[in-house]
C-alpha cells in the first residue's frame, strides 16, 4: 500500500479538484476516462496521483493498481509491464505463461468487464504507454486511468491533459516552512532569508523540500552562506532530479535547451527561432517536455533552476575553461576570452555572435554580450 502523507496536500487541493472533475470521480458516466497529469520534474505530479489513488481506490473494490516510476524500468519489456498491471488488478501472481504478443489481448479480455483504477506514473516512452493503455476499449465501464508524464506528446487524443503549474508564493512558503522548521513559525531573524530562499525555488515543490531539508537545524550564518550558494547553483539532489529531463532529450533538444538556459530565457520566441538552427523544432520539443513555457506575450520562460543546471552543464563540458565553452554568457569570461585573443572575428567559422547581443556589445555594455561557439 502506498503511504499517504497529508502534508503532500499543501498546494494540491485545486489540482485534485480539477483532475477529479476530468476523471468524473462522481461517476455521472460509465465511460472509461483517462487523464494525463503533465508537468516538469519535481512539480508534484506523482504526489497528486498518489493522493487521488488513495482517496478513491475504495470505489474499485480490489481492482486498482499504482505503477510507480515506470520510466525507471527501461530494462523491463512491455510484456513485463503488462504482467505487472494484470497481476495487480486481478490479484494473481502466476502470469508466467503469458508470452510476447499476448499481453494486450489479455489485458482487453481480462479487464474489459472490470471497473478499475489504474495509475501509470512517470512515463517517458510511448512504447510503455502503448503496452499498458493504448486504447480505452481495453477496459471496463467506469474505469479511470491516470498517467503522469513530463512529455505531453506521449498522451493520445483520448486522454485529457491537465498541466500542473508552479506553487503560488504563499503555498511555496508553507511547503518550505514544513521542511525547514518542521511546520513551526520561523524565528524573526530568519524571515528575510526564509522568503528569499523560498523564492529561489520558484514554486517547485521538490526544490522547496530539498532546500528546507538541507537547512533544517542550521545557524543563521549557515543560512546566509547557503543563500549565496543557491543563487549560483541548486543542490546536487535537485540537479540530479532535473537533469534526468535533459538527459532524455535528443541532440537537437539538448542544444536548444542549453542555448535557452544560457542566452535566451525571457527572449521572444520568434527571435530565438530565427537565431537558432532548427529553432522551431527545438522550441517545440522543450515545450512538450515541460522544460520551457511560452508567456502570454510570446516570450520563452525557463525555470530558474533549469537555467542554472544548463549553465552548469556547459561549464562542466569545458572543465570550467571559458575559452573551450560552447556558449559564453558571463561578462568576465567574455572579456577574458577576447582580451587573450582566444577568439577573434577571423574565427567566424567557429564562432557565431548573436546579432542582437553583438549590438549590445558594440553600443552598450560588454556585461550584456553573449557568445555562442559552434565546434
Amino acid at each position: 500500500m502506498l503511504p499517504m502523507d497529508l502534508g503532500d496536500m499543501v498546494g494540491m487541493e485545486a489540482d485534485m479538484d480539477q483532475i477529479e472533475h476530468l476523471l468524473d470521480l462522481s461517476f455521472t458516466t460509465n465511460e472509461v476516462r483517462m487523464v494525463g497529469i503533465w508537468g516538469m520534474a519535481g512539480i508534484g505530479k506523482t504526489a497528486i496521483a498518489k493522493n487521488l489513488y488513495q482517496k478513491h481506490k475504495h470505489h474499485f473494490k480490489i481492482h486498482h493498481c499504482f505503477m510507480e516510476k515506470v520510466s525507471s524500468l527501461k530494462a523491463k519489456s512491455p510484456l513485463d509491464l503488462q504482467k505487472w498491471l494484470l497481476s495487480d488488478i486481478l490479484r494473481k501472481k502466476d502470469l508466467k505463461a503469458l508470452n510476447f504478443g499476448q499481453g494486450a489481448p489479455c489485458i482487453k479480455s481480462r479487464l474489459v468487464n472490470l471497473k478499475s483504477l489504474i495509475v501509470i506514473d512517470d512515463v517517458d516512452d510511448v512504447k510503455q504507454l502503448d503496452a499498458l493503455a493504448k486504447e480505452a476499449s481495453w477496459f471496463g465501464p467506469g474505469t479511470r486511468i491516470i498517467i503522469t508524464t513530463r512529455d505531453k506528446s506521449l498522451l493520445n487524443s483520448s486522454c485529457a491533459v491537465y498541466k500542473v503549474e508552479y506553487l503560488k508564493d504563499d503555498k511555496a512558503l508553507q511547503i518550505f516552512q514544513r521542511f525547514a522548521f518542521q511546520g513551526a513559525e520561523p524565528p524573526i531573524a530568519y524571515n528575510d532569508l526564509f522568503i528569499s530562499i523560498s523564492q529561489l525555488a520558484q514554486g517547485l515543490p521538490s526544490a522547496l523540500e530539498d532546500f528546507g531539508t538541507y537547512l533544517r537545524g542550521k545557524s543563521l550564518v549557515e543560512w546566509r552562506d547557503a543563500l549565496k550558494s543557491f543563487r549560483e547553483a541548486p543542490l546536487e539532489k535537485t540537479t540530479v532530479d532535473l537533469k534526468s529531463s535533459y538527459d532524455g532529450l535528443d541532440e537537437l533538444g539538448k542544444a536548444a535547451f542549453l542555448h535557452v538556459a544560457c542566452l535566451f530565457n525571457g527572449e521572444p520566441v520568434r527571435r530565438v527561432r530565427k537565431l537558432l538552427g532548427q529553432g522551431k523544432a527545438g522550441m517545440g520539443v522543450l515545450k512538450e517536455k515541460s522544460l520551457i513555457k511560452v508567456s502570454s506575450d510570446r516570450r520563452i520562460t525557463m525555470h530558474r533552476l533549469l537555467e542554472q543546471m544548463g549553465k552548469h552543464i556547459v561549464r562542466q563540458e569545458s572543465n570550467n575553461n571559458p575559452s573551450q565553452q560552447r556558449i559564453l554568457w558571463h561578462h568576465d569570461d567574455i572579456l577574458r576570452v577576447l582580451d587573450t585573443n582566444t577568439v577573434s572575428y577571423t574565427q567566424c567559422s567557429n564562432f557565431f555572435l548573436v546579432s542582437f547581443w553583438l549590438a549590445r556589445l558594440c553600443h552598450h555594455s560588454l556585461a550584456e554580450a553573449k557568445i555562442i561557439r559552434y565546434n
